[in-house]
């Protein structure tokens, strides 16, 4: 993302349009789900005519189809790490998740291969029967898919072996993990990389989640209140075209603030969401009140901003050697469902933010990502002074 504020014709609409390359991606996704289905249905349209497809289905062995389903689910896990790496710039591990990820799309293709073999020793090929055209048609451009996809994946490895990838520039990898999984439900903690034009829910996220009109099947947004230590709700109700508080049927208590974090929570039921901000980059530093006890925030920049060049321990957040009496930043990880939290040692030998088993922390500020900060009850409050993470243009 550039650096610089966009023209925008119409600052109140609440979303964007998507990197056409993302973009590209999904229509061609689209569009193998619509050629896959087409085949399913005429599987089953000949299967009804026919009334059975033997012979065939008794030549299947189980225990490989479940072998390699499990691989090709596993390969989903290791695809959304390695992207995760990369966007934190954690560069070596996401090259050995891409790796795992190429050599478990490659275990998947070698399988099959070899229970064709065994599939055609029994007697069943794609001339034999109708279900063994069936059978070879739909696995076999399946098959075709994932090898296409290994090729990509080693494409990528190299690329990244290169340096051609860090927290900034990481859209191939996302690409790659669109074709390979796209589906990720859950609790997810989000914020807006911009300063809204419109912060209402109904303009930063419109009808992107996935909304009912009962509030029980509806994906859902969270804001903390510090204030009461409780959380404010709202959903989406189509009819109305609008988001809804929880507790009753009028407008949410809360907007999308820039400078706050909130619980983006998709059912696991419904599909993943890619959700577009409209709004203005920051051109000047940001000041953000950080109050004791626990603060859902967010640094809205478009670029990564690590935890040194942040401003956090000038602006008051106090550190101590013995963590447990140190003021705290954590984040939620969907990987493990746990936060990862770190705290700074100001001790002048080892001075510095440390993983909360003492290790160097790494960790840094990413777009649309949201974080506690636990300031503890005998510290002060502060006005936090976050610096811009980049030089604006100035034509």
């Amino acid at each position: 993302m550039t650096t610089h504020e966009t023209p925008h014709e119409h600052p109140e609409h609440g979303l964007e349009s998507p990197d056409l390359r993302k973009l590209g991606m999904w229509i061609f996704l689209s569009s193998e789900v619509i050629f896959f289905g087409s085949l399913i249905i005429t599987f089953l349209v000949y299967k009804a005519r026919v009334g059975h497809l033997h012979p065939g289905h008794d030549v299947l062995n189980i225990n490989i189809t479940s072998l390699i389903t499990f691989i090709l689910l596993s390969s989903s896990l290791t695809m959304v790490l390695a992207l995760s790496a990369i966007q934190r710039n954690q560069i070596a591990e996401g090259k050995r998740w891409l790796l795992a990820t190429a050599i478990l799309g490659s275990i998947f293709v070698s399988v099959q291969i070899y229970e064709y073999s065994e599939l055609v020793h029994e007697g069943l090929t794609i001339a034999g029967s109708l279900y063994g055209s069936a059978f070879f048609t739909l696995t076999g451009f399946h098959g075709t898919h994932v090898f296409i996809v290994v090729i990509m994946l080693f494409t990528l490895l190299g690329m990244t072996q290169a340096g051609k990838f860090n927290a900034q520039h990481f859209l191939p990898v996302e690409i790659v993990g669109l074709y390979w999984q796209t589906v990720y439900p859950g609790r997810n903690l989000s914020s807006t990389p911009l300063v809204p034009y419109n912060a209402s829910l109904d303009k930063v996220i419109g009808d992107s989640l996935t909304g009912s009109e009962t509030k029980y099947w509806s994906d859902t947004i969270e804001a903390w209140d510090r204030e009461t230590g409780e959380y404010h709700r709202a959903w989406y109700k189509p009819s109305w075209n609008t988001w809804i508080d929880w507790e009753q049927e009028a407008p949410p208590s809360f907007d999308f603030q820039a400078d706050s974090g909130y619980w983006i929570n998709v059912l696991v039921w419904n599909d993943s969401a890619d959700i577009c901000f409209v709004g203005k980059v920051a051109r000047t530093a940001r000041s953000i009140q950080v109050e004791v006890g626990r603060n859902l925030r967010a640094t809205p920049y478009p670029v990564q901003q690590a935890l040194g060049d942040s401003n956090l321990v000038g602006s008051g957040f106090t550190g101590n050697s013995v963590k447990f009496w140190s003021d705290t930043v954590e984040w939620w990880n969907p990987t493990t469902l746990n936060y990862d939290r770190v705290y700074y040692d100001p001790d002048p030998l080892d001075r510095g933010w440390k993983n909360w088993d003492g290790t160097a922390a790494v960790r840094a500020f990413l777009p649309c990502e949201s974080f506690w900060v636990n300031i503890m009850v005998w510290n002060s409050p502060f006005t936090w002074t976050v610096p811009v993470p980049y030089e604006y243009p100035t034509q």
